[in-house]
Formats: structure tokens, sequence, C-alpha cells
């Protein structure tokens, strides 16, 4: 009787963490949604990384000007909100509704952002760091929004039994 009772126990802990608790419905939901987005997110980091960010100092220490920035960022924006379109065009599981949405805020958030630091890109010196300063706020309230959103994610990833690899 005590072996049954251990396997039962046993057991209870297992199979939910092994996505026993979730149907196969919800595991290819899941799946299909982090494998659609998955490559879009890279998209998005690698804009802000690779883009945004170098760009803002570039302007800041006066490698580049005003106007180049404001060209670039013109591209920087064209491509979060395609990033922003493929995450909403993806097929949303129910329990990840919430994090959908976080989504979508977190990029509306990134675009403010570059759309701020455009407006501070017309002044230069003293004014110009002011006014990054003041912008950079969007940025970081994107940066939780997104945390956020893949926290949820990363719940339900697990619920639903998903390896690692289908971590953002």
């Amino acid at each position: 009787m005590r072996r049954a009772a251990a396997l039962l126990v046993a057991f209870a802990f297992v199979v939910p963490a092994c996505g026993g608790g979730a149907s196969a419905g919800e595991r290819i939901g899941v799946r299909t949604y982090v494998e659609t987005i998955k490559p879009l997110a890279k998209e998005g980091g690698r804009v802000v990384i690779e883009g945004v960010r170098p760009g803002l100092s570039d302007l800041v220490n006066g490698r580049i000007t005003g106007e180049t920035f404001r060209s670039q960022a013109k591209g920087w924006r064209g491509e979060l909100e395609q990033v922003r379109v493929g995450f909403a065009a993806a097929k949303i599981p129910d329990k990840l509704a919430r994090a959908a949405q976080l989504f979508d805020t977190s990029l509306r958030g990134y675009v403010a952002a570059i759309d701020a630091f455009v407006a501070a890109s017309f002044s230069v010196g003293e004014p110009l760091k002011t006014a990054i300063k003041s912008a950079v706020p969007l940025a970081e309230r994107a940066d939780k929004t997104y945390d956020e959103a893949t926290a949820i994610l990363e719940k339900e990833r697990k619920r639903v039994g998903l390896a690692d690899s289908y971590k953002l």
C-alpha cells in the first residue's frame, strides 16, 4: 500500500513537470506560438542592440549627425514595426493572451522610444543629452514590459512541458 501511495505522490509531481497537466493541443499551440515569434524576437533584439543603442552613442558622441541618426532611426522603426506585426499575426494560445498583449505594448514602446530619440536628435550638445535622458524611460519601460511577457511565456512553456530550446 505504501508503494502505491509513493507512486501516486511521485506521479503527482513528475507528470505536471513534464507537461502532463497540459493537453497535446495546448503543447502544440505553445510550441507553434514560440516557433513563430522566436525569430521575430531575435530580430527585434538585434535592432535594439546593434542599431538603436550604438546609434544613440554615436549621436551623443558626435560621430554621426542628427540627420544621419534620423535616417537610421527610420529603418529601425520600420523593422520594429514589422516585428510587431509578425508577433500580432501569430496564433495566440488562450493562456498566452496576456503575454501577447504585453509583447505588443513593449514593441509599441520601443517604437515610441525611437520617436523620442528622433525628436531629441534635432538638438545638439547638452540639450541633446538632456532630451535623450528624458526619452530613456520609454525604452526602459518597453524592456520591463517585454520581460513581463517573456516571464508569462516561460511559465506556460514549462507548464506544457516544452524543452528549454523553446525559450525566447
